[in-house]
């Protein structure tokens, strides 16, 4: 077990150490070893259900692995004392938003209702192309839209870690795009990323990894 207690000198980085995860008796993931440092995007692909959600969940302090170890900056997030959730943004498969609420209320929801980060909101709605639906309830807009509008949280929480389950779903090519310039600058300033995705992104040269996962018997 890592016993380092991270500071505020501590270098940004998230070890992955033989880990191993399971779905009842079906090992899904087995002995992975990876480290992402600043900078780092990691791209995970696989069929559905080789475990690219379960090890996301894993990373983001989900869910604990089966076996081996996750540390973020040289501690193991089973006894990280700091709040590891502060420094991340996790997106998931599904938009995550209230049908019922405007974009602009389910960003503001995220936030905790700053009301100072309202000009935040706007902005990362109009970077998304969706700001002119800003007052529209979510259940009136279509899944791209919804999918925009969630990926907009990127850019209104500020935070070292993305964690992001098929980002690209269900976005169009414009969509898409605008995504991969996103991330881009988030990796140019020292950003780290965590990606499972159909369709390989593009990054212009940027510290990329890709790790296929496959199913084990």
């Amino acid at each position: 077990m890592t016993t380092q207690q991270p500071t505020a000198l501590t270098p940004p980085e998230i070890s992955i150490s033989n880990l191993s995860l399971w779905r009842g008796c079906l090992r899904i993931c087995h002995k992975l070893n990876l480290v992402a440092a600043a900078g780092t995007i990691v791209q995970l692909t696989g069929a559905n259900g080789s475990g690219k959600t379960s090890l996301l969940r894993s990373i983001a302090g989900l869910a604990e692995p089966d076996e081996g170890e996750i540390t973020w900056r040289g501690t193991a997030l089973s006894g990280y004392e700091s709040d590891y959730a502060s420094e991340l943004v996790y997106v998931g498969h599904q938009a995550g938003l209230d049908k019922a609420l405007t974009p602009v209320e389910n960003l503001m929801f995220y936030l905790g209702l700053k009301q100072t980060q309202g000009q935040a909101v706007t902005q990362a709605l109009a970077y998304f192309r969706v700001d002119a639906l800003a007052d529209t309830v979510c259940g009136h807009l279509s899944e791209g839209q919804c999918r925009r509008v969630a990926l907009a949280r990127l850019l209104t929480e500020p935070a070292l870690v993305w964690i992001l389950d098929e980002p690209a779903a269900t976005l169009d090519e414009a969509g898409v795009g605008l995504l991969e310039t996103m991330l881009n600058e988030h990796s140019k300033q020292g950003g780290i990323a965590f990606i499972s995705t159909h369709r390989p992104l593009a990054f212009k040269g940027r510290a990329i990894q890709c790790l296929n996962l496959e199913r084990s018997e």
